[in-house]
């Protein structure tokens, strides 16, 4: 018999669901997220694809953008101890299978 959701919530803006069940065989409480990536990948692709590497703007903070990440990875990088270390983060983004988060021409940064 499937569970039943003791919550259910969708993030409209960020297109994130939780869905908040019991484990019945010790109690806990299981927090599940989903995230539909298709379109923020496919939003990366298209700003790599159109990367100019000689019209690279900065922010007035002197900041560029490099990455998309959806807020389902961010919790996992959270979680890993990756998001709060720029050093391991850019290293993160700069290995192979994590290339479709990013929206430049994928060179190494950092």
């Amino acid at each position: 018999m499937p569970r039943l959701p003791l919550l259910q919530r969708l993030e409209p803006v960020s297109g994130t669901a939780t869905r908040v069940e019991r484990e019945p065989e010790t109690g806990q409480l299981l927090f599940i997220r989903r995230q539909a990536m298709a379109p923020i990948l496919e939003h990366n692709q298209a700003l790599a694809g159109n990367f100019d590497r000689h019209a690279v703007r900065k922010n007035s903070a002197g900041v560029r953008h490099v990455a998309s990440i959806p807020h389902v990875v961010v919790a996992q990088l959270m979680a890993a101890g990756i998001w709060s270390d720029q050093r391991r983060l850019l290293a993160w983004l700069s290995e192979r299978e994590n290339m479709a988060f990013r929206t430049d021409d994928g060179s190494r940064i950092g």
